[in-house]
């Protein structure tokens, strides 16, 4: 009986590796391809999308040379089933109208965009860099704020439109990475929530609506024609063009027209690949320890704390197992955090002592 796998692609700082994953979790092939940085003296660390392109397709030849040529993986691996994208996040890539990059991709380290991003967070009145009512309006939309350093897809955005405007001039999208190799396998420039975490644009509440949120990008100063469209994390990009499959060499075991979703940066993604009817949608969230509370009540919770952003679609066949990181586990103080009527009181040996006056006075004579 063939065995269901998938076409995983994990786009990191260092290099881009794909794998070949089964469903029970087993690796059939897999393969790695290093990526230079190009660090500049003003502060900008920028990368070649030809060169992750290249890698990757190389890397999916490699393995899928090495599934063909094992007899026992050829016999037991039908076709692939799906393509999960993960990745760096917090960089940018500009691309025109044809989804041709027309610059560098500006990483997650470039601060060249901090003398414009400045004043965006700041105000008369700033306390490190934020202006409080500015402050206030990201942190309960969104749950974070840009970073006043520029180093992020604000800062980026900034950098490009004051110091390049010729590659700015040429824009029509600013997208993330994982959303770059998206549109280079399918055709389709299309973003997530999750995706765009880093650019502080959606209201990130539970519940909350997936489209850009008009306050925040108001806040931000963002061009909202040039922000790609808005799907559910999770959601289906398209079919594998054509032209992708063919670079992908003669193996017909990728056929154009495997399912591709849309990419998720490797913070969020889970850790461990559970079975699930091919109907049923699968959360990427642990589950909690026993007698534990869901989320620490001591502090806000985090974007990937909130399981509702992390449904796969139905029309995906089965669940997409994506490659694992640690990162993706919720900060282990809330699965431990006791609420204070559960702590036991003090004993009358255990309190600490009143704290003494460094100096005594002087006795009365």
């Amino acid at each position: 009986m063939q065995q269901r796998w998938y076409l995983l692609i994990d786009l990191g700082t260092g290099g881009i590796k794909a794998a070949a994953v089964a469903t029970n979790g087993r690796v059939l092939a897999s393969a790695f391809r290093s990526i230079d940085t190009l660090f500049t003296d003003d502060g900008g660390a920028e990368q070649d999308t030809d060169q992750w392109w290249a890698g990757l397709v190389s890397a999916v030849r490699d393995l899928l040379d090495d599934i063909e040529h094992e007899p026992d993986e050829a016999a037991a691996s039908g076709p692939c089933t799906g393509i999960g994208i993960t990745g760096q996040w917090g960089s940018t890539v500009p691309v025109d109208v044809d989804g041709r990059a027309v610059g560098p991709c500006l990483l997650y380290t470039d601060h060249r965009g901090a003398p414009w991003t400045k004043p965006l967070t700041g105000g008369r009145i700033a306390f490190a860099g934020y202006a409080p009512h500015k402050l206030a309006q990201w942190l309960r939309l969104a749950g974070g704020t840009p970073n006043p350093g520029g180093n992020d897809p604000t800062g980026h955005a900034q950098s490009l439109e004051h110091a390049r405007p010729e590659i700015y001039a040429q824009t029509a999208t600013l997208i993330e990475p994982v959303d770059y190799i998206g549109m280079r396998l399918t055709g389709t420039c299309a973003t997530t929530p999750a995706a765009m975490v880093a650019s502080w644009l959606t209201d990130n509440r539970p519940g909350g609506p997936v489209v850009y949120d008009d306050v925040l990008v108001r806040l931000a100063r963002r061009d909202v024609a040039r922000l790609a469209e808005m799907r559910p994390t999770g959601a289906r990009l398209g079919p594998l063009s054509d032209a992708a499959a063919a670079e992908f060499g003669p193996s017909k075991i990728v056929p154009a027209g495997t399912a591709v979703i849309c990419g998720v940066p490797d913070l969020h993604t889970q850790r461990s690949v559970q079975e699930r009817s091919p109907t049923s949608p699968v959360t990427s969230r642990y589950p909690p320890r026993p007698g534990s509370r869901p989320r620490c009540r001591s502090r806000r919770p985090m974007f990937f704390d909130r399981p509702h952003r992390f449904r796969v679609c139905a029309e995906v066949p089965t669940s997409l197992p994506t490659i694992t990181k640690r990162a993706a586990r919720p900060c282990a103080g809330s699965a431990i955090q006791r609420s204070a009527k559960d702590r036991p009181e003090p004993s009358a040996t255990t309190r600490s002592p009143r704290r003494q006056p460094l100096h005594q006075p002087a006795a009365a004579v």
